[in-house]
């Protein structure tokens, strides 16, 4: 899980190269229509690896969204937890996803 302000076409690949490494290689990848998420380096990561990807509407999934946020992190976490910065944010979240996947 990656916690930042954005997240660059170049940046994502980065990323799911490195979840590749760990959990094996996916058949599809599926995403909203954001920026990252729609770049260049996301086209030419996809035809390098040979990885589908397809791109739903913002819309059509925020709620689908919402329900997997809510699945993976306990809606106190993101209801009462203040967050003073993207720091703060990271180790609060780090920390819950550590807590989580040992217990």
């Amino acid at each position: 899980m990656v916690v930042d302000t954005s997240l660059s076409g170049l940046r994502v690949t980065r990323e799911l190269m490195a979840i590749m490494a760990r959990r094996g290689k996916p058949r599809t990848v599926v995403s909203d229509n954001g920026t990252g998420l729609t770049s260049m380096a996301v086209f030419r990561w996809c035809k390098e690896t040979r990885i589908d990807w397809l791109h739903r509407a913002v819309q059509a999934n925020a709620e689908r969204i919402r329900r997997v946020v809510q699945r993976q992190f306990p809606g106190e976490l993101l209801k009462e937890t203040l967050f003073s910065s993207l720091a703060d944010a990271r180790e609060k979240i780090t920390a819950w996803k550590e807590d989580y996947n040992r217990h």
